[in-house]
């Protein structure tokens, strides 16, 4: 194996992968850290354990999870999506695909990761081939358990994939029985034919189409008689999504977190070659392995090492010399946000404020770690200090807010909701401006104002962007990079618009020059768009409009993806949240219903809601959906499925009273809470999931703790 390729990762994740003849590649690499990019996070000239160190301590402390540990390990050892001579290797997890209940809290369900999948089922038998194999041949096996085979029948049903198999295979698909038809058969194979070692691969662990023939390609007949169609699932997963979503969860519990540094010392680390990995059963030939000799000794040796490597797969390069520490159990500090305790959790402390003048509502909110920035009908942006306790005491809020400054120009009158015009986002490094968008202005313009850091409204800077023709009616924004060392000031903007067009903008914060042009104009919809969404890591950004549709381009290019028509021809499409899941969320306000689809388009279900929803939002962990509704009740929700997560909505204006700090049950005043219309909702602080803020239309702000039934209360 020898590196002649390079591979170029931009900061919005999209990446070139480039191949040179001979060592063309580092002058390639010279010459581009000759131009010193000023976004370069990490490069091949840089010593890699720093970057490891750094990666392993972010893994230990819960900052990043086990999917993500893997696919920086891959990255960083040359694996990529890019080369399916070198494709990202995962592991198999999970022991047990016949159960009709997947229990993830018992650890038989699980792999023993220790272990090389060749010796899994190291029965005496099998044990007696190995170790034949290594006396005769110095190695353990015959095959690798990643190859340009494996890829391809894992991936079979996607393109390109599809026709790469043919092409590997002379034009033509292997033989039916012996495709990737069932992830059953897939594992009792490797458990049984010493033929058959191959691990699994990231989209095992978060792609549920790669199951589907969703193509309708002719594969051919099984010796059953049955075609060859999607892949069958265990008993446990009733869907492909449902299959993605378990195993996700296998993955990522703690079972596995405990035991992955195992099967890390396996691929990546010391027990990958020598003495260590002839102790674990866990040599291959050498022409697996970076740095083999035997293709430097002449042009043909080179040539038959790389079909080789082609034909029997490659090892990652080798990132540890040193058995890799175990990950450890959560500390307090490092739980899962709170609505992963459900049904468990309910509202243990809920305090009103309201702004100066009484009567004055709020249309939109959102919670920092040290302010609530909120704005209310007469256009004024205001803050109100408060200290939110992670920990189990009470926590505390001002009783006026610091300052307020006016939104220079009103709304137009013709705007039905206020708050589905105003957005918000947390950018800059260590999240320290905030930015809020609003549209719906009378001079079809839309805005941006920054905030200073945690929010300070002094000093508050607004760009004015007009470029759509009429009245712009939705906005959103995500920050245009993922956070990290790589945090930029820049944001995506979405707006759109009764001229029916969406606009993708492009925004430095902390520039005072407003865009002068949209990065895309997106067309496709009939009338006024009335909701957008926007999702960086997926490549997202959905529209809904008053035709009934709702529309998905690709943020990065702007080009059109596909169209989604809610059943029901005269669908009134108001709010729409996309999940990174890979799950779209539309709400229609005509049959008051919430519609869930695939990121590909595919209807996965809805599900009936009793009052008009006003707000809706997905948790930054991805995994909830938040709705506020005309009664001013808040339900959390399983994205996956649009289940709440507790049997009873939370219904904010009837848990509070003025002054006090504790969990009421007295009903609001009928002056206070008559006209509790819910206009916006939202959970923070950040990744925290332990308070809810919600606005309200003449009755003020709410703030309400949630904690886990077995946590003691404030005060406690």
């Amino acid at each position: 194996m020898a590196w002649s390729a390079i591979e170029i990762v931009s900061m919005d994740g999209s990446a070139v992968f480039l191949n040179f003849p001979g060592q063309r590649s580092e002058v390639a690499v010279r010459l581009i850290l000759s131009k010193n990019p000023q976004n370069l996070l990490y490069h091949c000239k840089q010593p890699v354990q720093g970057r490891l160190k750094e990666l392993r301590t972010q893994w230990q402390n819960y900052e990043i999870d086990n999917f993500e540990y893997l696919m920086h390990l891959n990255t960083l050892a040359g694996r990529t999506y890019n080369d399916i001579a070198q494709y990202p290797v995962f592991p198999w997890i999970v022991a047990d695909f016949a159960s009709p209940v997947l229990d993830l809290s018992n650890p038989r369900v699980y792999r023993d990761l220790s272990k090389p999948v060749g010796a899994l089922n190291a029965d005496s038998r099998r044990l007696k081939s190995i170790q034949d194999n290594f006396e005769g041949l110095g190695h353990h096996y015959l095959r690798h358990y990643s190859t340009s085979l494996d890829v391809l029948s894992y991936l079979l049903r996607l393109e390109p994939f599809t026709e790469l198999h043919k092409v590997f295979n002379d034009g033509k698909f292997d033989v039916p029985d012996r495709m990737f038809n069932s992830v059953q058969q897939s594992w009792d194979g490797v458990l049984t034919n010493m033929q058959d070692l191959k691990e699994l691969l990231p989209e095992f662990y978060f792609l549920p189409d790669f199951l589907l023939n969703v193509n309708d390609v002719q594969f051919g007949m099984l010796q059953s008689g049955q075609p060859v169609g999607d892949v069958e699932l265990p008993p446990w997963a009733s869907s492909p999504e449902e299959f993605i979503r378990l195993h996700r969860a296998a993955l990522e519990s703690d079972h596995t977190s405990a035991n992955l540094h195992a099967w890390i010392d396996l691929i990546f680390g010391y027990r990958q070659q020598g003495k260590a990995a002839e102790e674990a059963l866990n040599l291959f030939q050498p022409e697996c392995y970076e740095g083999y000799e035997g293709m430097r000794q002449s042009p043909l040796a080179a040539i038959a090492g790389q079909s080789a490597c082609d034909l029997l797969g490659q090892c990652p390069s080798q990132l540890f010399n040193a058995p890799h520490p175990p990950r450890g159990p959560r500390r307090a500090h490092q739980k899962k946000p709170t609505f992963h305790q459900a049904p468990q959790i309910s509202i243990m402390q809920a305090e009103r404020r309201s702004p100066a003048g009484g009567g004055i509502g709020i249309v939109f909110c959102t919670a920092l770690a040290e302010r609530i920035i909120f704005i209310t009908a007469d256009h004024k942006i205001s803050s109100l200090r408060w200290r939110p306790s992670l920990q189990d005491m009470a926590f505390t809020m001002e009783t006026q807010p610091e300052m307020a400054a006016q939104l220079e120009v009103p709304l137009e009158s013709a705007v039905e909701s206020v708050a589905g015009c105003l957005a918000s986002a947390v950018v800059g490094k260590d999240r320290q401006h905030l930015v809020i968008g609003s549209c719906g202005h009378w001079d079809s313009t839309w805005r941006l104002h920054v905030l200073g850091r945690d929010g300070a409204i002094r000093g508050m800077l607004t760009h004015v962007v007009a470029h759509h023709k009429n009245l712009v009616t939705a906005i959103a924004i995500v920050p245009a990079t993922g956070g990290g060392r790589g945090e930029t000031s820049r944001v995506h903007v979405v707006t759109g618009s009764k001229d029916t067009t969406v606009m993708l903008w492009e925004v430095d914060v902390t520039s005072r020059q407003p865009p002068a042009q949209p990065k895309h104009i997106l067309f496709g919809h009939d009338d006024e768009v009335t909701a957008v969404a926007v999702d960086r890591e997926l490549d997202a950004v959905a529209s809904c409009s008053l035709d009934g549709t709702c529309i998905l381009h690709s943020l990065r290019s702007g080009t059109y993806t596909l169209t989604i028509r809610p059943a029901g021809a005269e669908s009134l499409l108001t709010r729409i949240a996309i999940s990174q899941q890979g799950y779209i969320i539309v709400y229609s306000r005509s049959d008051l219903r919430l519609h869930l689809y695939s990121i590909n388009g595919r209807t996965l279900g809805s599900m009936d809601i009793v009052s008009p929803i006003r707000a809706m939002l997905v948790t930054e962990d991805t995994f909830f959906l938040v709705t506020g509704d005309d009664r001013g009740n808040v339900c959390v929700r399983h994205v996956h499925n649009l289940e709440p997560i507790t049997k009873t909505p939370f219904n904010l204006p009837a848990m509070v009273i003025d002054g006090k700090r504790s969990l009421s049950t007295k009903a609001p005043t009928p002056q206070s809470a008559g006209n509790s219309m819910l206009q916006c909702v939202s959970v923070g602080p950040g990744k925290h999931q332990e308070y809810i803020v919600a606005a309200f239309s003449g009755f003020g702000l709410v703030a309400a703790r949630l904690m886990d039934h077995q946590e003691p209360g404030p005060g406690r």
